[in-house]
């Protein structure tokens, strides 16, 4: 699967909301929201206003190949004056490194560094600076950023900004471990800095394995029942669990025993959608009762019903989810109305 992870932070009202996300951590959270204010897209977008070094939003995938590849949209207000500010990178979790990723410096001009040490701010190493230009203010710009990792001078990277190429370098070290053991993607802002739709992909398979351009991630939430096998405490299933702010036990759906499933009717894409490059079911949910329990994210398009891995589940709320890149109907792309016919659900199998 090249398409590894997205988000577009919908789904969260708050920082620590989107830290309960399945492999996201985010550091510092209280200089961390999400805001309703400036969202280049849907509801909300992540804004930090965090002036030090310790703000952060991270997610960790697994990835086929040393080809990365990451999209996301940046509204700055203004830069750090004081320092170089990475914006985001990729890094090593089980080594505790951040690698190669790509930031402001003090007079507002992009820079591909890598090999930043602990939480400094800036990178030890740049290996382009954008010297020509500097970023515009208080508007959305799409970046993407593809990487060959490698620890010796055979890696290459590629900067793009609203589609066009900013910076490029090729025969560099992309990396400063002598292994590659890239697993996670993080974001850094600062000074009222907002950021939006952001999607990683690695370079394996025949489908998202390169630049996808200005992505889209819309949230389409439960709007009727198609077939309920859960429990609401109280009015229909699915407006139980369609909350816009989640709103924990006030409304929800249980299930007492194993093979219950509940499956919806959900909301249309935008009107201007062209392209879908994949589709997530996420839900969130946590474990009331003694012992263990495991739950599957639930996909139906058209005849097919397909489920997501086993989520074990923790006694506080966490939220777990499942990619389709392809429509498992078809075995082909997804088209935007076969996204608006799916249902979407859960499954509790233990």
């Amino acid at each position: 699967m090249a398409l590894l992870t997205f988000e577009g932070f919908e789904a969260y009202d708050t920082a620590a909301q989107s830290a309960q996300a399945l492999n996201t951590t985010v550091g510092s959270a209280g200089g961390i929201t999400m805001s309703t204010l400036q969202a280049r897209t849907g509801s909300r977008s992540m804004i930090n206003f965090q002036t030090t070094s310790t703000g952060f939003w991270r997610r960790v995938f697994t990835r086929t190949g040393d080809t990365v590849i990451v999209g996301i949209a940046f509204r700055f207000t203004q830069v750090n004056p004081s320092t170089s500010f990475r914006l985001i990178h990729f890094g090593d979790t089980a080594n505790g490194l951040n690698e190669i990723g790509f930031g402001l410096n003090t007079g507002g001009n992009l820079q591909v560094g890598r090999n930043i040490a602990g939480n400094q701010v800036s990178f030890n190493t740049i290996l382009a600076t954008n010297s020509t230009e500097t970023e515009p203010l208080n508007t959305w710009l799409y970046y993407e950023l593809k990487v060959l990792l490698a620890p010796t001078a055979t890696g290459s990277y590629t900067l793009r900004r609203n589609g066009q190429v900013v910076l490029t370098g090729s025969s560099v070290q992309t990396i400063s471990a002598s292994t590659i053991n890239v697993n996670s993607v993080s974001v850094r802002t600062s000074f009222d800095n907002h950021c939006d739709d952001i999607y990683v992909c690695d370079g394996s398979g025949s489908t998202n394995n390169d630049f996808l351009g200005q992505v889209r991630v819309a949230a389409l939430r439960p709007d009727a029942n198609s077939s309920v096998g859960w429990t609401p405490n109280s009015g229909a299933n699915w407006d139980a669990v369609n909350d816009t702010t989640p709103d924990d036990d006030t409304t929800y759906v249980s299930a007492s025993t194993a093979g219950l499933e509940d499956l919806y009717d959900v909301t249309n894409l935008p009107g201007t959608a062209t392209t879908v490059r994949g589709v997530m079911v996420q839900y969130r949910s946590r474990l009331d009762i003694s012992g263990a329990s495991e739950l599957r994210a639930l996909l139906r398009s058209g005849s097919t019903t397909v489920q997501g891995g086993l989520d074990a589940q923790d006694v506080g709320y966490r939220y777990y989810s499942a990619i389709w890149e392809m429509n498992p109907d078809t075995s082909s792309a997804w088209t935007p109305s076969a996204v608006n016919a799916i249902k979407a659900g859960v499954r509790r199998e233990t």
